[in-house]
């Protein structure tokens, strides 16, 4: 997709909070959304200021999306056990083979 293709747009700033809400802990995505969220709410302002509107629109598709699907994506949030990396090579083996 060509940088100015608005679904690019709207995978961009879809993806971008879904990663967060899956991978953020709890007390960190309680502040790193909303300000996310505000952040994306300027940069749709410029799309909009500089002729892009079906990019500002993809915004708030994506963010429609978000708060639609919420609740189902935290159901998907990995772990927040934090990664223990093998340390034998038994470890590593059967690491590597899963």
């Amino acid at each position: 997709l060509s940088k100015s293709n608005p679904r690019k747009t709207y995978y961009n700033f879809r993806n971008g909070m879904i990663m967060l809400i899956k991978n953020l802990s709890i007390g960190q995505l309680l502040y790193k959304l909303p300000l996310r969220v505000g952040l994306d709410g300027v940069a749709a302002i410029k799309f909009l200021l500089t002729g892009y509107g079906k990019d500002f629109l993809a915004v708030f598709r994506a963010h429609f999306y978000i708060l639609f699907h919420f609740f189902g994506l935290l159901a998907k949030r990995t772990s927040q056990l934090p990664y223990k990396a093998p340390t034998s090579t038994k470890d590593q083996l059967l690491f590597l083979s899963t």
